[in-house]
């Protein structure tokens, strides 16, 4: 049941990831967009300019146009940056948080390969009939190094059982 929830948080992490990522791409497109869109503007109005005025004027209105194209450039670099940083945070986020649930999961063997005798004395004195039904040839025999690792922990309790009594 975990292992699902997990899987489904996944799922929907990556879902609003993508689309994050989309409307991101989207903005800076449009921040692009607007940004030659200006160009485009400030270049007809140098031009206007040249057209009408004399040189001197022509100069400061060149150099105030050039500082606000900087300016201009400045924001969208920062923009930039700051996109950059959120989207590698979201993903450090994501990493941090589900990478590890999915391979070390709450019922992973990697938490308990062989249980304890305790655990598995537990077990035995809980359900002897599960546990005389378990304690037959062909399941003890299948009941090796691989089985601990591809199965839960119970699974691998009743095969430490298993192998305490049954040997």
């Amino acid at each position: 049941m975990m292992k699902l929830l997990m899987m489904m948080m996944m799922m929907m992490m990556m879902m609003i990831l993508t689309t994050t990522t989309m409307v991101m791409m989207m903005m800076i497109m449009m921040m692009m967009m607007m940004l030659l869109l200006l160009l485009m503007m400030l270049m007809m109005m140098i031009m206007m300019m040249m057209m009408m005025m004399m040189m001197m004027m022509m100069m400061m209105v060149m150099m105030i146009m050039m500082m606000l194209l900087l300016l201009l450039l400045l924001l969208l670099l920062m923009m930039m940056m700051m996109m950059m940083i959120m989207m590698m945070t979201m993903m450090m986020m994501m990493i941090m948080t589900h990478i590890p649930g999915r391979f070390v999961g709450f019922d992973s063997p990697a938490y308990s390969v062989v249980a304890p005798d305790s655990e598995a004395e537990a077990v035995r004195k809980n359900s002897p009939l599960l546990y005389r039904e378990t304690c037959s040839p062909e399941k003890y025999a299948s009941c090796d190094v691989l089985t601990f690792q591809v199965h839960n922990n119970n699974e691998a309790l009743l095969c430490d059982t298993m192998l305490n009594a049954c040997a």
